[in-house]
């Protein structure tokens, strides 16, 4: 071993004395590097090497690069060849890499460093040998071939090595999303970069079939009748116009024909390179080797990210016993892949990168990928959600109500509804007036009704969703129109819209309430929308309708208790004291409703609720504490060491103790300790107030008596919950000891017995406390 790193220092004498004759480092700094740089290769001759070893080397040359570079701009170097010290480190960071990757061949993330390292120095024939060894050890990995294609592709400008690394990349990868979305970008990117050549060239861009067909109608009218002035002109010209000259007036030269063959022919190449694993396409309507124009055509039309996108939706289908690694969802289509939804969130990517390009063709692709969700996914929510997004932005201030209201269609396809348009809404009030004559009345009569025949046809044609996919869509649609009332909101010039649009929300929550498909979470969106809109009657009764759709929802509960406290408040400020009385009571009526129908497991904030609420008119508490008892004894089991009932009790402790005293508070712990425990909070609340009154004592007799009442009600915490919570005892320890006694002693032991892990508890307490 040290005859190899003896070796290899000898081997860095040239480059060392090089750096010190091109003024870079001193003699003293090269006997710092050597000195360094012999640690890290006995580090790295060790039988038990690891992988930090390398990468600490790694990082001390970058860094001594890093130095050279900088003192190398300080120095005159203007006329200078570079010499090897100008390189040195380079190289050997490479060889480091080399031997790295030859000890830890399996680590993706040392290839991936080498590469960026490569590319950082620009060592690019390097990082060409680089990609192709990482691809020989990792040739399922997505993400190599994609860094491969993404650098031929843009460092060398080379689209058809590109295009092949990718083909064969989705050989070897065939059912990853990555690289399907990678290769889609990847084409419409080259269209891009061939779209904006020809228009500096002067060459025509052209058009789709449908787009080609509008601009030719449009112009039609126009071109014949120019057409028809310059017939006779043109006539009399043609006799002595020679063949060259008319090609330059044409606008295409010899660069620009040669231009256009080549660009032809690739584009032939293209077509037919767009499968992997295939030399054909699947149907070629044209022979387009024949055809130059039709092939440059098919190509900057996005003929060949056409047929990549048909290729990947081939292989989602196929992919049911592939790689779980492979096609995976995003995020935001997690719940569809649980279910027949699979491949939703594979048709949003092809969407978000459709959204980057404006080149022709565009359009079209766009609109192929959303037939193809709407027919694939009829029956999914978050299809309804992506195609109506897609046809209309909520968060798009430029859009109108009409397309707004076109792309929640979408929605209601599934709903079985149709929304209320601006042209809908004529019609119904038209229909409702009183004074009109009768062919008005007669055309709104008709026009009411094919609104109820369109609305009743799309009944019928109705999907019948699951409960779950009913109340998502719910969820979906009013968060849609809730993006969009935001948009609204912010734009004074457009208040009627805004109220139409919240309208239309209120209206449509409504509906999920009635069709018993609105979750607690909606309920909620609809109270905090009312009271934003300072609706509070509305607010009040979507939290009503809550409660009794959910009514073993503590939440449901809990907004209703918000809004019927501020319905009591805003009562108590304009009526006289009777009618606020009135309203607690009411009040405290709710109370007990919700405390009997949510179970008491869940509902520690309904009670904490309660007693913030419903304390302040005489006898609430009382009937409160009564509540409370009578539920304790109804639960019949012992509660969580945290939170649960046990924090609704230490709240009524400590309310008590605050409103009625201490002897009070003590009488209601006594009653509650014949009872099963409610929960360790109501301990440590008890031994909070019991403290506060040892601390507040100032004769040496009531100190006593307090303090035999704090270690009681340690004890009867410890007996409930001591054997399972290690820190109960150590917090009894730590108030013994602040006593200045032997107390921690006797708890020690005590709880050396009576818990389960006492090597926790020894720990804890020879850390917090001491040593016994």
């Amino acid at each position: 071993m040290a005859d190899t790193v003896r070796y290899m220092m000898e081997e860095m004498i040239p480059e060392l004395e090089d750096m010190v004759k091109q003024q870079y480092f001193s003699k003293q700094e090269v006997k710092q590097i050597v000195k360094r740089r012999q640690d890290f290769e006995y580090l790295l001759k060790r039988r038990s090497v690891l992988k930090e070893d390398f990468l600490r080397y790694i990082e001390y040359e970058s860094k001594l690069e890093e130095l050279r570079q900088h003192r190398r701009k300080g120095l005159d170097t203007r006329g200078k060849k570079k010499s090897l010290a100008d390189y040195a480190i380079v190289r050997r960071i490479h060889f480091i890499f080399e031997r790295a990757v030859r000890r830890f061949r399996s680590d993706l993330a040392l290839w991936t460093a080498w590469l960026e390292f490569c590319r950082a120095s620009s060592s690019n024939r390097r990082l060409g040998r680089v990609v192709g060894r990482a691809l020989q050890v990792h040739p399922t990995e997505p993400g190599l071939w994609v860094y491969a294609a993404a650098w031929e592709f843009e460092a060398n400008g080379n689209p058809g090595a590109a295009r092949a690394l990718m083909q064969q990349g989705l050989r070897m990868c065939r059912y990853s999303e990555k690289m399907w979305l990678d290769y889609f970008d990847m084409e419409l990117m080259y269209v891009e970069k061939l779209v904006a050549r020809r228009r500096i060239l002067g060459l025509d861009v052209p058009q789709p079939d449908g787009q080609q067909q509008q601009q030719q109608q449009s112009g039609a009218a126009a071109a014949g009748k120019k057409r028809q002035r310059q017939d006779g002109a043109d006539a009399e010209d043609a006799a002595g116009t020679d063949p060259a000259a008319a090609a330059e007036d044409d606008g295409e030269g010899p660069e620009e024909a040669a231009e256009r063959a080549a660009a032809a022919a690739e584009a032939a190449d293209n077509l037919l390179l767009a499968q992997p694993g295939s030399s054909q396409p699947d149907a070629a309507p044209q022979d387009l080797s024949q055809d130059p124009q039709a092939a440059v055509r098919a190509v900057l039309t996005g003929a060949v990210a056409k047929l990549v996108f048909q290729n990947a939706l081939k292989a989602a289908a196929s992919s049911k016993g592939g790689s779980s690694n492979y096609l995976k969802p995003s995020a935001a289509a997690a719940a569809a892949a649980a279910g027949s939804g699979k491949g939703l969130g594979f048709r949003a990517g092809f969407l978000e990168v459709l959204g980057r390009y404006r080149s022709p063709g565009v359009a079209g692709l766009r609109q192929e990928v959303l037939d193809s969700i709407r027919q694939d996914f009829p029956e999914e929510p978050e299809a309804a959600d992506l195609l109506a997004r897609a046809a209309c932005h909520p968060a798009d201030p430029a859009a109108s109500q009409e397309d707004v209201q076109q792309a929640v269609q979408e929605f209601e396809r599934l709903l079985g509804g149709s929304s209320t348009t601006p042209s809908s809404t004529a019609a119904a009030a038209a229909a409702g007036g009183g004074r009109q004559s009768k062919r008005r009345k007669s055309s709104a009569a008709v026009a009411a009704a094919a609104a109820d025949a369109a609305s009743q046809q799309q009944q019928q044609q109705a999907v019948q969703l699951p409960q779950a996919a009913a109340v998502q869509l719910y969820r979906l649609y009013c968060a849609y129109l809730a993006q969009r009332l935001e948009v609204l909101l912010g734009d004074e010039a457009r208040v009627l819209e805004a109220a139409g649009c919240a309208q239309q929300l209120f209206k449509l929550m409504l509906r999920a309430h009635e069709a018993a498909a609105a979750d607690v979470e909606l309920y909620q969106q609809w109270v905090a929308l009312a009271c934003k809109l300072q609706q509070s009657k509305v607010a009040l009764r979507a939290a009503r309708l809550a409660c009794e759709a959910h009514p073993k929802a503590a939440a449901a509960w809990q907004l209703r208790l918000q809004q019927e406290a501020a319905a009591k408040g805003s009562k108590a400020s304009s009526s006289s004291s009777s009618a606020a009385a009135a309203g607690s009571v009411q009040l405290l009526d709710v109370i007990k409703q919700g405390l009997g129908q949510v179970p008491a497991a869940k509902a520690e904030v309904l009670w904490l609720q309660a007693f913030e609420l419903c304390c302040d008119a005489p006898g609430e508490l009382q009937q409160l504490q009564q509540l409370l008892l009578s539920t304790v004894t109804r639960t019949a089991a012992k509660g969580p060491a945290r939170g649960g009932l046990g924090a609704a009790a230490g709240a009524c402790l400590t309310l008590t103790w605050q409103q009625q005293g201490a002897d009070a508070a003590r009488a209601l712990w006594q009653r509650l300790l014949l009872l099963p425990p409610a929960g360790g909070d109501m301990f440590s609340a008890m031994v909070h107030l019991e403290a506060g009154e040892t601390a507040a004592a100032s004769q040496a007799a009531q100190s006593a008596d307090a303090l035999q009442r704090v270690r009681a009600v340690y004890d009867a915490w410890c007996a409930a919950y001591g054997s399972s919570d290690a820190e109960l005892w150590v917090q009894y320890a730590l108030f013994e000891q602040a006593q200045g006694r032997q107390g921690p002693g006797r708890v020690y032991w005590r709880a050396v017995k009576a818990v389960e892990d006492p090597d926790e508890f020894i720990q804890q307490y020879r850390s917090r406390v001491g040593l016994v």
